[in-house]
């Protein structure tokens, strides 16, 4: 742990509410255009044994997982330049090679859950409400449900 960034709060590590574990426990691919924000993110998954890459756009999204194929989970921010959220999970939905990876749509976006769900999403979840640690839940849930 004393490689970990001087902000990391270190009395939630001591009280256990992050987990350290197998970094290989899973790969997640994050579609986040904001990199503050992203790297929030990815700093709890990783925190939680899990393997992070991070893409800032659904271009690159949809390349990456049909590239690699090897993405246990997606996280995918709706409010992306160019290729939306939505053109993107329509996308990985499409495509034989990603249609069975599970998404979680995690935006702040104006989002109507029950279409987010149509499309093939997993789960959504507001942006703004969700901590870095809940996503963590979040991502450990859908990889069980989908194993």
């Amino acid at each position: 742990m004393e490689n970990l960034p001087n902000w990391v709060a270190m009395d939630r590590l001591e009280e256990g509410r992050i987990e350290i574990s197998d970094p290989r426990d899973a790969d997640v691919l994050m579609v986040e255009d904001d990199a503050a924000i992203a790297e929030m993110y990815a700093l709890a998954l990783s925190m939680g044994g899990l393997r992070v890459r991070i893409v800032p756009s659904g271009e690159s999204a949809v390349l990456e997982a049909e590239a690699h194929q090897s993405y246990d989970v997606i996280v995918l921010d709706l409010e992306l330049p160019l290729m939306d959220g939505m053109a993107t999970l329509d996308e990985l939905k499409h495509l034989e090679a990603t249609a069975n990876i599970p998404v979680i749509v995690l935006s702040n976006g104006d989002v109507d859950p029950s279409e987010v769900e149509r499309r093939g999403a997993r789960e959504w979840h507001a942006k703004y409400r969700t901590t870095p640690s809940q996503l963590l839940d979040y991502v450990r849930r859908v990889r069980l449900t989908a194993a």
